[in-house]
């Protein structure tokens, strides 16, 4: 069987899941104990099928019954299985994180559970995708029920913020579909290939509306990324979402935007591939999408005072960084995005985990109720030792500094991707973002190190533990560690 419909071996397994959590509700209406761990196994049986999909593909490589033939000679690339354990253990983190709203919420927490199952399940199928259809198809599943989970919430500024994420949602695939009707109309065909690529740009007739689409293809998934212009949705998202919808749109989301962004550019990308003339238009786009995202997000982070406000802000401007390395449209590109995607997610996981324990603990000011500024950190670090530490790593790591020198090692990758294919202005200006990137992160960091209050010292041992967000905190700094001395335990699949 073709390894390009093994990989979706993994989307299927999650939406199957999503189909058992209500037909189990069914049966049992009124409990609210079951839910989240048989979420939570169904995307660990998920994640558990990609390297067995992997596997199967490479012994059976030869088969290709029933396929098309420029179908049967494609194959879906390491980076996107990495992309869909991002995306189904990310799924994961957000239902150990949701709140307990969602039990108040319309359907229960079934209804939760069911929609972030579904999500996870077109993120994956989007990092598999290998045609413009399903690529198109696999976004929207992955999206509208993230739009469901913030509206679920209930809150006024909840539904505000996801019908702002609908209306853009909805932007965003007219974009997609204008892109992928003149992908079709240029090569006469849906499939993402090299081959149909390279033709469609030999020919007059057909090389406008080719890179025309290929654009329009990107700017469209630009949307799940929080790429600018695409990024207005994201900051009242992250304000008004619960802790586990906001990390849904961290992982899942985002990886799904990454592997729709990388099977667009993989006929670029993949041999044959050097079109040099005919790229010059697309690099253009992917560099002007990139530097504003950076810029832009870093200089709001830098205005930010409260925690969700920077990580905001913050995914705005380290999404420009995920996109940068793709300008380069080589194999060492692709490898520094899905690196880089990696580390921003794990780190950003970590600070979502530290907001969910700090929630639980009365001391640390952080309640349930208005997110707390920076100043509700100071002196975390002495306040919840474990947290604290958590809190100062991951920030390290979003900003690239020792020691979380994974996030360093990402950053290398992106420049030395730049610099290899001559791209110096383009290094020049991510070096200022990462001096804007470190200003913003350090005022969150200067309170968690600084004097602790007199309240805070006094209460800070009062609190009740929060399981699950230890046990994300826990995992996200191993993995963080892990990669940090052994970077080279990932690299292989990357590329």
């Amino acid at each position: 069987m073709n390894s390009a419909v093994l990989s979706l071996l993994p989307a299927a397994v999650a939406g199957v899941g999503a189909l058992l959590v209500l037909l189990v509700d069914l049966v049992m209406p009124r409990s609210q104990l079951w839910q989240r761990p048989l979420g939570v196994v169904i995307l660990l049986a998920a994640t558990a099928t990609v390297p067995v999909a992997w596997t199967i593909g490479w012994f059976a490589h030869t088969d290709r019954s029933g396929l098309p033939e420029i179908l049967a000679s494609i194959g879906v690339p390491s980076p996107a299985r990495v992309l869909q354990v991002v995306a189904l253990l990310g799924a994961a983190a957000a239902l150990i994180l949701l709140g307990h709203e969602h039990r108040e919420a319309p359907g229960g927490l079934s209804v939760a559970v069911a929609l972030v199952l579904v999500s996870a399940a077109g993120a994956a199928s989007a990092a598999a995708s290998v045609d413009v259809i399903s690529l198109v198809v696999s976004l929207e599943v992955a999206t509208l029920p993230a739009v469901a989970l913030v509206a679920l919430r209930g809150r006024r500024g909840a539904v505000h913020a996801s019908l702002s994420l609908l209306m853009t949602s909805l932007v965003s695939f007219a974009v997609t579909v204008l892109g992928a009707a003149l992908y079709l109309a240029a090569n006469s065909s849906v499939v993402l290939s090299a081959e149909l690529v390279g033709a469609g740009l030999d020919a007059r007739t057909t090389r406008p509306a080719l890179l025309l689409g290929t654009v329009l293809l990107v700017v469209g998934m630009a949307f799940k990324l929080s790429l600018v212009p695409f990024h207005a949705w994201t900051p009242q998202a992250y304000r008004e979402g619960d802790l586990g919808v906001v990390a849904l749109l961290v992982t899942t989301s985002k990886a799904a935007g990454v592997g729709g962004i990388l099977a667009v550019l993989r006929p670029f990308i993949d041999p044959p591939a050097p079109f040099v003339l005919a790229e010059r238009g697309l690099v253009l786009a992917l560099a002007v999408l990139a530097v504003a995202s950076m810029l832009i997000g870093a200089v709001g982070a830098l205005r930010q005072t409260r925690p969700l406000g920077l990580l905001a802000w913050s995914t705005i401007g380290q999404a420009g960084w995920v996109l940068l390395p793709l300008t380069a449209l080589t194999d060492a590109g692709r490898a520094a995005a899905v690196g880089y995607s990696l580390a921003y997610a794990l780190a950003t996981l970590v600070l979502l985990a530290v907001l969910r324990r700090g929630r639980a603990l009365p001391g640390q000011h952080l309640s349930d109720g208005p997110e707390p500024a920076f100043s509700g950190f100071l002196g975390y670090v002495r306040r919840d030792r474990i947290g604290g530490a958590a809190l100062v790593f991951a920030l390290l790591v979003l900003a690239g500094l020792p020691p979380g020198v994974y996030g360093l090692l990402v950053k290398v990758g992106v420049l030395a991707a730049l610099t290899a294919e001559g791209l110096w202005v383009l290094a020049v200006i991510a070096v200022v973002g990462v001096v804007l990137g470190i200003a913003a992160y350090a005022r969150w960091l200067a309170a968690a190190l600084g004097r602790v209050p007199e309240r805070g010292a006094e209460a800070a041992a009062a609190g009740r533990t929060a399981y699950g967000a230890l046990l994300v905190l826990g995992a996200g700094c191993l993995l963080l560690i892990v990669l940090s001395v052994w970077p080279a335990l990932v690299a292989p699949f990357l590329h």
